[in-house]
């Protein structure tokens, strides 16, 4: 094994160590030190690859033997933390909602907060004054239409080691601040510390949980943001973030600025769609641009220029028409385009390109549950297809032939009746299926009307079950 320290962040080189070092008398003082970082490496969830093929090598226990005396020191030094300091960075327009929130959840784990306003014109200043902390520090920054300089303006008023980005309507989840400091503080040894930044947990408001956001970094790294949304830490503009590496960690974070009521009230989805049709003009060749533009543009733009977008982005040759796996363009956010793709087919009804789409999301990334997801709603609604179109064809076959027919199931055709009832609840239409049930009861197969009397009755309950669940859930 060559001697690095990025395998300080490697597992089981840490177990190995520490099983080495209880046998050495001048590593006595290191064994604490080593499961403190082992407890680090625990909480930390993802890397960049580059990053897990440096850290992740084998490493056996005869092999410390073998390391010289300069490298042990190295790994000796790199275990002790010095302490370090934090600043979190608030951007804010219009927060009155939930600002208070936000600085109540880190004013205990940083040193300082920076919180710049971008021309708010309801009570979101006024709160945070009302907020009495030595620790919070106010600027105006006039809007330009750019998160990217919002972002950097702040970050360079910050005074601290490290850079904590928080939005305002979010908030560090309930737990120790001191692990927060912990996780941060233990990575500035990291041997590429000027090129990582950290991605916390991200929960949405529906449960949906995010680890690749990119919030945390060493201030003298000279880390900046690029994009006028959705922006992008980069150390080189031209290397579009390709010179930052990330690493997702356990810092938990809440997040509420996504619900629907939230999106109504901001216009975030025409704000961003908008910014994103300028970014895309300003870097043609960048796929994120593309891919949260078909993102926030799913229900605006068409689906033909939907399928433009994530083409482009994907296939290696824009003259290539149909997306295999031995065509596609492997960056960070080819997955996330099939996904996008895969949803429109569905929507459109291509159920073979759906499952052929989703074999290609198996393809990337094994047992995904997206691509069991896809195929399954494929058969779904295949299925929910072909049972319309039977009650279309019933129906009509029905009305026209109301005529006796001796010698039939039931001269009065009322066995085609109970078709009509089956494929009525098989379509969800639970109320006209019951009438017809009720109506045929003493008819027709009344041991089978029996059995989907009670089927009815239950599905019928459990949808009124859950209206008036979400009426409890509106009320309160």
């Amino acid at each position: 094994m060559k001697e690095n320290l990025f395998a300080l962040y490697n597992k089981d080189f840490l177990q190995e160590l520490k099983t080495w070092a209880m046998n050495q008398s001048n590593w006595k003082n290191e064994i604490a030190l080593i499961d403190t970082r082992i407890r680090l490496v625990n909480q930390i969830r993802e890397m960049s690859p580059s990053l897990v093929e440096r850290v992740n090598e084998k490493v056996e226990a005869s092999i410390f033997n073998q390391f010289t005396d300069k490298y042990l020191e190295k790994i000796k030094e790199n275990l002790k933390v010095p302490k370090q300091t934090i600043s979190a960075v608030i951007i804010a327009l219009n927060e009155e909602r939930c600002i208070k929130r936000c600085i109540k959840s880190v004013i205990d784990i940083v040193d300082e907060i920076i919180l710049v306003d971008t021309g708010s014109t309801d009570d979101t200043l006024k709160i945070t004054q009302s907020i009495k902390s030595n620790k919070i520090k106010t600027y105006n920054f006039e809007w330009t239409d750019s998160f990217s300089e919002a972002r950097n303006f702040a970050t360079d008023k910050a005074t601290s080691d490290w850079v904590f980005h928080i939005d305002a309507d979010e908030y560090i989840a309930d737990e120790d601040p001191q692990d927060i400091r912990f996780i941060i503080e233990m990575l500035y040894q990291f041997p590429l510390r000027d090129s990582i930044i950290l991605c916390p947990s991200i929960t949405n408001h529906n449960e949906h949980n995010l680890i690749n956001v990119k919030r945390i970094f060493f201030k003298k790294s000279n880390i900046q943001f690029f994009g006028l949304v959705h922006e992008d830490p980069r150390k080189e503009i031209k290397l579009q973030g390709q010179d930052v590496y990330y690493i997702a960690v356990d810092i938990k974070i809440n997040h509420d600025g996504y619900t629907d009521q939230t999106i109504k009230e901001k216009s975030k989805i025409s704000r961003n769609f908008s910014l994103l049709q300028k970014m895309i003009k300003i870097e043609p060749e960048n796929p994120r641009w593309k891919f949260f533009l078909v993102r926030e543009g799913f229900n605006i733009l068409k689906p033909s220029d939907i399928e433009r977008l994530i083409k482009e982005a994907l296939l290696l040759k824009t003259e290539e028409d149909i997306i295999t796996f031995d065509k596609l363009n492997i960056h960070e956010y080819t997955f996330a385009l099939i996904n996008v793709l895969t949803d429109l087919k569905l929507r459109q009804g291509e159920f073979n390109e759906v499952n052929r789409l989703s074999d290609l999301l198996n393809r990337l990334i094994p047992c995904n549950s997206n691509s069991v997801y896809f195929s399954m709603m494929s058969k779904i609604s295949k299925y929910k297809l072909e049972m319309s179109t039977m009650l279309k064809d019933t129906i009509e076959y029905r009305e026209k032939h109301f005529d006796i027919q001796p010698g039939m199931l039931h001269s009065h055709g009322y066995h085609i009746d109970y078709i009509i009832a089956i494929l009525l609840f098989e379509t969800g239409m639970y109320d006209k299926s019951i009438k017809y049930v009720h109506f045929l009861k003493d008819k027709f197969a009344e041991k089978d009307l029996e059995r989907m009397i009670h089927l009815l009755q239950m599905a019928l309950k459990e949808n009124d079950d859950f209206i008036e669940h979400k009426k409890d859930d509106k009320n309160e």
